[in-house]
């Protein structure tokens, strides 16, 4: 958003800064791209996107979240979306409640197995009717020559804990998760 320059800041080192106002997440060559807000809940999710749209080491859509826009932001573990200098860098530490990964796909359309990646500059649709949440990005395949990329859709679900994160399935249309066998769904995401 553009700066509010009625408000005033002081400088306070890895807080909050005269200039660019309140910090909630990164610094120190850190920074996450496409970040964003989302209310749910009683709780301020905080979307980034850390990485780059290559096929291996690509982008990686995390989220943080905290009781008041402001921050802190935290992610399942306590660790906060701030950096104090800390390496390794945002992309390689493990900070940050992971929404997307490498996706291998067997049995699209054509048959044909296909690798998700570098999924990132993502978005939150909210549909007002329901209330119901939708991660939109872009990925790649790996199988896929040049700068190619789509757009894809996931549902974002609560879980126990009220941390939201992405259905293994694409959404299309009013079933988010096609049926399927528990154990082709269990495992690692």
């Amino acid at each position: 958003g553009l700066r509010d320059y009625t408000a005033t800041y002081p400088y306070v080192k890895d807080a909050c800064d005269p200039y660019y106002g309140v910090k909630v997440a990164g610094g120190y060559w850190n920074s996450g791209e496409g970040s964003y807000f989302v209310r749910k809940n009683g709780w301020w999710y905080l979307f980034l996107s850390y990485g780059w749209l290559g096929t291996t080491g690509g982008y990686q859509i995390r989220i943080f979240r905290s009781k008041h826009l402001t921050g802190p932001y935290v992610d399942q573990n306590g660790n906060p979306a701030i950096c104090a200098g800390e390496i390794p860098d945002n992309l390689t530490k493990d900070t940050g409640v992971r929404l997307t990964s490498s996706v291998l796909w067997s049995g699209g359309p054509d048959g044909i197995e296909s690798v998700e990646v570098s999924q990132g500059h993502n978005s939150v649709l909210h549909r007002r009717s329901d209330g119901r949440l939708f991660l939109t990005y872009h990925t790649r395949f790996i199988e896929r020559e040049g700068e190619d990329y789509e757009t894809h859709i996931r549902e974002l679900l609560p879980t126990e804990d009220g941390w939201l994160v992405a259905a293994p399935y694409e959404y299309q249309g009013q079933v988010a998760v096609p049926p399927a066998q528990s154990t082709v769904l269990a495992g690692d995401y």
